[in-house]
């Protein structure tokens, strides 16, 4: 798929994904309202923390006077860890599953959780519902010292030159506060958003950004593993491509 190069995929020493998320988007809507007691039970021993999304309403009286109400909006939920760093979240459509900062190592992390909801949950409590579309996102953030390194010299140092480009006759590039840019593939089955640049977060630190998406519809030859499986794969390849042989001595810890 997009025809990245073939590489054998490598657990780091280290990382910097700031998320992981798994998306299994269904054909319709789904009213999780319905549903909501049932999953938090399936889940209760692994996401023992449910949180439902409140919606805020501001009416205008006739004596101009504002009216504020939050309203518990059951249309939306999410189920969370006790350390806040795993988490499903339920909403139209999609079933996400996410992963915050070290809680996600290697695609096994994601394997032993999706089992366990394609067990639990899909198979079962969801089996009617029909599956159109799998995603996976990367968040990839690197924190460096703006005083000692320039934002967008450090950005060609780490992201690959087909992206950058030529960022040599930016002028005055010290005065940049935030470099974001997109390359986006596509064909007829799969689309492919890399967002990449320099994000300058205060006088003294800056980010350097990495954010890959891919987007597959389901090939229904294969089972629903499998198909993360191909798109963890690609999204590998591509991760791979895009950066350059110092980040990866970085990812070493060298």
């Amino acid at each position: 798929m997009f025809d990245f190069p073939d590489i054998p995929k490598i657990v780091y020493s280290r990382n910097f994904l700031r998320s992981s998320i798994f998306n299994i988007e269904f054909e319709e809507t789904i009213s999780w309202q319905l549903h909501s007691e049932a999953i938090q039970n399936l889940f209760k021993d692994e996401f023992p923390i449910k949180n439902n999304k409140l919606s805020i309403d501001v009416n205008f009286t006739k004596n101009s006077k504002d009216e504020l109400s939050l309203k518990t909006d059951t249309s939306f939920f999410e189920l969370k860890s006790l350390d806040n760093l795993n988490v499903l979240a339920f909403e139209n459509n999609v079933v996400a599953i996410l992963f915050h900062g070290k809680s996600y190592q290697s695609f096994q992390n994601f394997e032993r959780l999706f089992n366990l909801i394609n067990e639990k949950l899909i198979e079962k409590e969801l089996s009617k519902y029909k599956i159109k579309k799998f995603s996976e996102r990367k968040i990839n953030l690197i924190d460096f010292a703006t005083p000692i390194n320039n934002g967008l010299s450090f950005l060609k140092q780490l992201i690959n030159s087909q992206l950058v480009g030529n960022i040599d006759y930016v002028p005055n590039s010290n005065f940049i506060k935030q470099s974001i840019n997109s390359i986006v593939f596509e064909d007829d089955n799969a689309l492919l958003d890399i967002k990449y640049g320099y994000n300058k977060i205060n006088n003294d630190i800056g980010q350097i950004i990495l954010d890959m998406v891919l987007f597959v519809n389901v090939d229904k030859s294969l089972t629903y593993f499998e198909n993360f499986e191909k798109i963890n794969t690609v999204l590998y390849r591509a991760f791979h491509w895009a950066i350059t042989d110092e980040y990866k001595q970085i990812l070493n810890g060298k």
